[in-house]
């Protein structure tokens, strides 16, 4: 029988270079194993559950998505972690240990092979002539303008952002994740992303969005 965890993440890329190790606050915690938890298609019909229940906690109140999404922010690794380990006789064990989420010392690497391309933190390429920091990915995705606004616009965003760690979160020995973390640039303004006159994209990282807390 397959390994269901190698299912859920599996490989991509090597790291370059020995590990240090960190260790992770509750905060960087709860936003890595968030990220785990809403990125992985085995938490999806969980995920729409939890959706669906807050959607009719908050009848009598607004439901407006952005409302929604901040409670899932919030509250969904708790939920899932206790709906899965109470009914531990209906889940996978690979279920299980995701649920209960990373430990809180991670390896951390300052060089990451994907695919073919180097990518280096912001710290590993200094003093370096070449820069491989830099990241671009498009996403299905929904988003916002800010925290406060409840318009949300669905479909395939653009983001750009520059590698500062990399990280290989350890479920209790018995899968890991890699995860990149990014100082991402607001593109939502004009401030933020413009086109020069030979068609080249220009961002700027003066005013960052998502800045981790």
């Amino acid at each position: 029988m397959p390994d269901e965890s190698a299912t859920m993440f599996p490989e991509v890329g090597k790291a370059v270079g020995a590990a240090s190790f960190y260790t992770l606050t509750p905060v960087e915690k709860l936003q890595a194993h968030r990220y785990v938890l809403v990125n992985c298609l085995a938490v999806e019909k969980y995920l729409n559950e939890f959706r669906v229940i807050t959607k009719r906690k908050l009848r009598s109140r607004t439901r407006s998505q952005s409302h929604i999404d901040s409670v899932v922010h919030r509250e969904f690794s708790d939920w899932f972690k206790h709906k899965v380990t109470l009914g531990s006789s209906m889940h996978s064990n690979e279920l299980q240990w995701l649920a209960c989420g990373p430990n809180v010392q991670v390896s951390r690497y300052t060089s990451y092979n994907v695919n073919g391309f180097m990518f280096r933190t912001l710290s590993r390429e200094e003093g370096l002539k070449t820069q491989n920091s830099g990241v671009y990915i498009t996403s299905d995705t929904r988003s916002y303008t800010s925290k406060h606004d409840s318009n949300v616009a669905v479909g395939s965003v653009s983001y750009y952002e520059k590698l500062v760690d990399i990280i290989k979160l350890n479920y209790s020995g018995q899968f890991t994740v890699v995860l990149f973390r990014c100082i991402w640039a607001n593109t939502t303004s004009g401030r933020g992303i413009k086109h020069d006159s030979l068609g080249h994209t220009v961002v700027n990282f003066s005013h960052p969005i998502h800045t981790g807390d």
